[in-house]
């Protein structure tokens, strides 16, 4: 097998890597792809999962408003600016986080 074009790593990142978590009321947290698709739920609420990676690495989380019932908080680990195809500490928060998960 061959090695894997620019285009298709990045489609494999965009699916694969979390791009953030969703955090239900009742303690649920739900991480998403780039694509806003599940990609693994889990409960208790326990944030270590994501903070401890990104604070050894000096990244902070994105947060924003969210207008659906049953959703507490979303959070966002990169923007467009610093996505993980571009940047590798980036890359290496989110595989963190797919471990720690």
């Amino acid at each position: 097998m061959g090695r894997m074009s620019k285009n298709d790593f990045i489609q494999f990142l965009w699916k694969e890597l979390p791009y953030g978590v969703t955090i239900f009321e009742d303690g649920t947290m739900q991480l998403f792809n780039r694509d806003y698709e599940p990609i693994y739920s889990r409960k208790p609420l326990d944030s270590s999962v994501w903070v401890v990676p990104m604070r050894k690495r000096g990244l902070h989380v994105f947060r924003g408003v969210v207008p659906k019932d049953g959703v507490r908080d979303m959070i966002w680990f990169y923007n467009d600016r610093c996505p993980p195809w571009r940047v590798q500490k980036v890359r290496n928060v989110c595989k963190e986080i797919l471990r720690r998960w």
